[in-house]
């Protein structure tokens, strides 16, 4: 996003945001009303958001109810524009996020596969050989120690999930929520060739069992109010889950996970500035 996109930004368009990341279905009506806007208004300033890349309103269904027991992630070096090697990434499926970053890795994301061999199988024929990859890294994930950030994808199984068996109208209504969480049902019924009231009845269900929950994902760097990084680390000598424990208790540090790889944790951090990311990493990170 360009910085004169990002100064445009004003109070109102952050009030949005919030009541976006409190409910990313809230009717525009009832954003409207709370902010003291028009409901059109509200809509307008919300598409603009959105096409600026600063909100993305989705649905994140639970893994194990698309059948889903593995995921890792990865870590690729390029050479050539970062941005062509994201491009080919977005069209694979089952690739939850993408994270152009710098340092360690030129590019991050996470993939997701029926079992262990799947997996390998989607590394080996869709990443590795992409025009570009240099080097890959997996990092199987193992545990979850920490996840005190926007809501995402998830392999723990809801309660509801064990029980359902899902239809293929089902996985459709999921797919068309996945595209956009916003999606009004008359809309979900059109695309997904169902009835208004059987895609509403199917998606309400879905949606208030936890089998897919609506997620607002804010682009937090475009906004230029916070760092983020993600943060890998091998234990030495000590054990990993003290040193686990350890991390978690710190606000700033969002996401520690357990991982099987080259390395033994990885942590998302979100800093007020680089200095301060910095002296994260020396004093407190690096003195475990």
């Amino acid at each position: 996003m360009a910085n004169a996109d990002r100064d445009r930004l004003d109070a109102i368009d952050r009030r949005i945001i919030d009541a976006l990341v409190e409910d990313g279905r809230m009717s525009f009506r009832a954003i409207g009303e709370r902010i003291g806007l028009a409901s059109d208004a509200a809509r307008d300033r919300y598409i603009r958001l959105r096409d600026q890349g600063i909100v993305r309103v989705v649905g994140i269904p639970q893994l194990h109810s698309l059948g889903f027991r593995t995921a890792a992630s990865i870590g690729l070096s390029v050479s050539g524009p970062v941005s062509a090697t994201v491009q080919r990434l977005e069209k694979i499926p089952d690739v939850p996020w993408i994270a152009a970053t710098f340092g360690l890795f030129d590019v991050m994301f996470e993939i997701v596969g029926v079992d262990d061999q799947e997996l390998f199988e989607k590394l080996d024929t869709q990443v590795r050989g992409m025009p570009g990859v240099r080097s890959c890294n997996v990092l199987m994930f193992a545990n979850v120690y920490k996840w005190d950030t926007r809501p995402t994808v998830s392999l723990k199984k809801p309660q509801e999930a064990g029980k359902l068996e899902l239809s293929e109208e089902d996985k459709r209504i999921i797919t068309a929520l996945q595209q956009d969480g916003r999606m009004p049902f008359k809309e979900i019924a059109e695309i997904c060739g169902l009835n208004y009231a059987q895609a509403r009845r199917r998606a309400k269900f879905m949606l208030e069992n936890g089998i897919v929950r609506i997620s607002t994902s804010i682009n937090r760097p475009a906004l230029g109010s916070v760092v983020m990084a993600a943060v890998v680390i091998r234990v030495q000598g000590g054990s990993a889950l003290q040193v686990a424990a350890t991390l978690a208790a710190d606000p700033r540090i969002e996401i520690v996970m357990q991982t099987l790889g080259t390395f033994d944790l990885l942590l998302e951090v979100v800093c007020a500035s680089h200095a301060e990311l910095l002296n994260l990493i020396n004093e407190e990170i690096k003195a475990i």
